[in-house]
C-alpha cells in the first residue's frame, strides 16, 4: 500500500534512462492514495506512459483525491523505442485490475504535444486511458493545449476501455477550457473514445475552447 499526503513539489523533471514510467509517482501499488499532493513546473520526455503526478496504475483501488498539476510540459519521443504511449496532465494510464477514482482535482497550464511517438493509446488532460469501473469527478482542466498527431485525445480522458467486472464508468462535475487538436477524428472536448457507458445521472460537464482535426500529413 501507498499513501501520499499533503505535498507540494516544483520544479519536477522526472527523466531516467531505464524507467519507461514517468511521473511524480511511476507506478502505484495495490489500494494506493494519493491525496492533497500539489506539483508545480513539471517538464517531461515521455518515452511510454507520463503523468504529472503518475505514470501507470495497474493493481487494487487507486485513489487521487485533492490534488492538482500545474504548469506542466510534456513531449513524446520515438527515440529507440516503438513503444505505444499514454499520457495524462495527472495519471498517464490505467488498465488491469484496478479501481480507479479520480476526485476533486485539477490540472492548468498543460501543453502536450505528441507528435513524435509510434503510437499513442491515450491523451487526456487528466488522464490518458482508464479502464470500466472508473469514476472521473469534480476535475476541472485550465489554460491547456493538446497537440497530438494521434486519436484518442481529449480534454479529461483520451481513452476508456472495457474491463470484464464492469461494464460502465462514471464522470461528471467536469470543467475544460482547452485547445484540443489531432489530425485524427477520435477526439473530444471530454473523452477521446469509449468503449462502456458513463452511468452518471447527470454529467454537469462544460467545455470552453476548441476541438478541431487539423489537416496535415503525418510522416513516419
Amino acid at each position: 500500500n501507498l499513501t501520499v499526503k499533503n505535498v507540494d513539489i516544483s520544479a519536477l523533471n522526472p527523466e531516467s534512462p531505464v524507467s519507461l514510467r514517468r511521473g511524480l509517482v511511476r507506478n502505484m501499488g495495490a489500494d494506493s492514495t494519493i491525496e492533497n499532493v500539489h506539483v508545480l513546473g513539471v517538464t517531461i520526455t515521455s518515452t511510454e506512459v507520463s503523468g504529472g503526478l503518475v505514470g501507470g496504475m495497474h493493481t487494487g483501488r487507486n485513489t487521487i483525491v485533492n490534488c492538482s498539476v500545474h504548469d506542466a510540459t510534456i513531449t513524446t519521443t520515438s527515440k529507440n523505442n516503438g513503444n505505444t504511449q499514454y499520457i495524462g496532465g495527472i495519471a498517464g494510464i490505467g488498465s488491469g485490475d484496478v479501481i480507479i477514482s479520480i476526485t476533486n482535482s485539477y490540472v492548468d497550464g498543460l501543453h502536450i504535444t505528441a507528435r513524435d511517438a509510434s503510437d499513442v493509446g491515450g491523451i487526456g488532460g487528466i488522464v490518458g486511458r482508464v479502464t470500466s469501473g472508473c469514476t472521473l469527478e469534480n476535475l476541472y482542466v485550465a489554460d491547456t493545449v493538446i497537440d497530438s498527431f494521434f486519436p484518442y485525445t481529449a480534454g479529461v480522458v483520451g481513452s476508456i476501455i472495457n474491463q470484464t467486472y464492469s461494464d460502465g464508468y462514471v464522470l461528471r462535475n467536469v470543467y475544460v477550457d482547452a485547445d484540443i487538436s489531432s489530425i485524427s477524428d477520435i477526439l473530444g472536448g471530454f473523452v477521446g473514445y469509449s468503449q462502456p457507458v458513463n452511468q452518471a445521472d447527470k454529467v454537469n460537464g462544460l467545455f470552453l475552447g476548441n476541438v478541431y482535426m487539423r489537416n496535415e500529413e503525418f510522416n513516419y
